[in-house]
């Protein structure tokens, strides 16, 4: 025969009483208070009275085992919302840190982001553009890509303008020029893919844009400089004769 572990309990068989020990005893002890009652005044109880006794002290201890039974569910309802209360917490705190670590490295590679939908209307814009260039972004939600570009003071020419929901090609370094609020010239290099749901279908563009403003005003600062030094060398070259001793 296979030893037992005495650590081990097995589980047990018998039914669970319909009401708890305490509950019966506290029946036995109201029914004995009821019986010395009526002795004690020398009235015995017939049978409907003692039966009515019975009745009642049975109610009461069933109305207490409900209100028994519905307290330990109240709490295990309590427990239970307090963990779906952390598990919440939680997840909450996982999600604005990936939100954090997204934006962290958006920033890396862009200074904006934007977003059109199937319509080619724009329907995200991140506020870091408003920052840049003054347009509230909230005003330029829901409008058509051209509207939008030309609420800018984009040129109409403006690669931007090849975006098309029909052709749906990714597209890379779109340089364009546009002003800001304060009516200063600015320039952006843009890249944008298309977007597909989980089903292939076409929903728009995805784009992000890095403000090149101070590059383009070096570039020409270091271009001007160049024609500066090469017009100041040819001037070099026609005003200087060398002539020997003869």
């Amino acid at each position: 025969m296979p030893s037992q572990d005495p650590a081990v309990e097995e589980p047990s068989t018998m039914p669970r009483p319909l009401l708890p020990l305490r509950s019966w005893l506290l029946v036995g002890f109201l029914l004995a208070a009821t019986g010395q009652a009526a002795a004690g005044d020398g009235t015995p109880l017939h049978a409907g009275g003692a039966f009515a006794a019975v009745a009642a002290v049975a109610a009461i201890v069933l109305s207490l085992s409900l209100a028994m039974a519905l307290y330990r569910a109240l709490r295990r309802q309590l427990a239970h919302t307090r963990e779906l209360t952390a598990r919440l917490a939680e997840s909450d705190a996982a999600r604005h840190a990936a939100d954090r670590r997204h934006a962290e490295v958006t920033s890396l590679i862009s200074d904006f982001i934007w977003e059109l939908d199937a319509t080619g209307r724009l329907v995200f814009l991140s506020p870091r553009f408003e920052d840049l260039y003054g347009y509230p972004v909230a005003e330029m939600i829901g409008q058509p890509l051209d509207e939008v570009l030309k609420r800018i003071g984009a040129s109409p020419a403006t690669p931007m303008n090849r975006i098309d929901a029909r052709t749906r090609e990714p597209m890379h370094d779109l340089t364009f020029s546009f002003v800001d609020r304060l009516g200063a010239q600015r320039h952006a290099r843009m890249d944008t893919r298309p977007r597909y749901d989980a089903d292939g279908r076409y929903v728009g563009y995805l784009g992000t844009g890095r403000d090149e403003t101070e590059l383009v005003k070096a570039a020409a600062i270091v271009s001007d400089g160049q024609h500066r030094t090469t017009a100041a060398l040819y001037a070099m070259q026609e005003g200087f004769m060398y002539f020997d001793q003869n």
